[in-house]
């Protein structure tokens, strides 16, 4: 994944904020990724990237991406 993301073609959108709680043994990992292509950098400074604070019958949180003009 290391490798794919250093693709100078790709956006990650993500913040390094977690997106699932392993409950188990309490982890957080950051396992769900946005992904933008180049072609998207006109856009990619009106993204705000984050994740929702409350669980939806999952592990993982949901990330709301909204577009600012």
């Amino acid at each position: 994944m290391e490798k794919f993301l250093e693709d100078p073609n790709l956006i990650l959108l993500n913040d390094s904020s977690p997106t699932k709680h392993n409950i188990a043994n309490e982890n957080l990992t950051a396992i769900n990724l946005s992904i933008l292509s180049i072609a998207s950098t006109i856009i990619a400074p009106h993204i705000e990237w984050n994740t929702l604070p409350e669980y939806n019958s999952s592990d993982h949180w949901s990330i709301n991406i909204q577009l600012f003009h």
